[in-house]
């Protein structure tokens, strides 16, 4: 139900996207760390060849990281991630819009709080 929610709010090339990585969260919480990867693979490269903005991108690869990371200590095998070098050469900060306007919001009720508290002694 959530993904046909998401279906009507996305374009077609974002929600295929959106689609492989609930794959991918799926796949996690049911121990499969190996499809899991998989599926953030497939997703990454389906986001590059669609064009997705770049913090799109970027989510999926601190994802994918994250995956080779549990995946490799799992098999007790060094970990070497193409993930990680993608987003280290990468020259764009990571960034996440919705953080952001997360962010700026309580920052303004946090400042108009500390307005009040001052004005109302």
């Amino acid at each position: 139900m959530y993904l046909d929610t998401l279906k009507a709010q996305q374009d077609d090339g974002h929600y295929q996207v959106v689609q492989i990585r609930w794959q991918a969260i799926q796949a996690y919480f049911s121990g499969d760390i190996e499809k899991c990867v998989g599926h953030l693979e497939t997703a990454l490269s389906l986001a590059k060849e669609t064009n997705q903005p770049t913090w799109v991108i970027k989510d999926i690869l601190v994802d994918l990281r994250n995956q080779y990371w549990t995946c490799c200590t799992a098999k007790n095998q060094s970990y070497d991630s193409t993930a990680q070098k993608e987003l280290t050469e990468s020259e764009e900060e990571l960034y996440y819009p919705i953080l952001d306007r997360i962010h700026e919001s309580l920052h303004e009720k946090y400042i108009e709080g500390l307005y009040k508290k001052k004005t109302t002694i």
